[in-house]
C-alpha cells in the first residue's frame, strides 16, 4: 500500500536554514515547497491543489503583523498543523499554532518530530472514525 508524501510548506526567515530543512525533510519523505515571505507561503496554499498538511514557520514570520499569517492559514484551511521553530513560546501560546519546536534542534530531529505529530493526528482520526474497531489492550 502506497501512501502520499506528507506536505509542507516551509517558511523559515534564512535562505540556507529553509534549504537545510528543505533537503532534510524531502529526504524523510516530504513534499516540501518553500516560501521566501508570509505573503508568498499565503499565496502558496490558495495554488497548491493538494492539501497541505504541515505549514512549518519561524517566529518572527508567525507575530509578524499581530500573527497574520498563522490566523490567514486557519481560515484557509483549518485543518492544517501550523508547527512554530522558535527560541521561547510564551508569547505565542494559544494562537491558532498547533506546535512549537524549541531552538536549537537538528534538522532531522525535526523532521522526525513533525512526522511523530502527523501520525498522532491521523491516528486519533482513525480512532474517532471508527471507534467500534479500537482495541484496548
Amino acid at each position: 500500500m502506497k501512501f502520499a508524501a506528507p506536505r509542507l510548506i516551509l517558511s523559515v526567515g534564512f535562505p540556507d536554514a529553509n534549504n537545510l530543512l528543505a533537503g532534510v525533510l524531502n529526504l524523510k519523505g516530504f513534499k516540501v515547497f518553500k516560501s521566501k515571505s508570509a505573503l508568498d507561503c499565503l499565496s502558496m496554499m490558495s495554488q497548491i491543489q493538494d492539501k497541505i498538511d504541515v505549514v512549518l514557520i519561524d517566529e518572527q514570520s508567525a507575530v509578524e503583523n499581530n500573527l497574520y499569517l498563522v490566523n490567514e492559514i486557519k481560515k484557509i484551511t483549518p485543518d492544517t498543523m501550523i508547527i512554530i521553530i522558535a527560541d521561547e513560546d510564551v508569547k505565542l501560546r494559544g494562537k491558532n499554532i498547533d506546535k512549537f519546536i524549541l531552538r536549537p534542534i537538528s534538522p532531522e530531529n525535526l523532521a522526525d518530530k513533525v512526522l511523530h505529530m502527523l501520525a498522532k493526528r491521523q491516528l486519533k482520526r482513525l480512532k474517532e472514525a471508527a471507534p467500534e474497531y479500537q482495541i484496548n489492550f
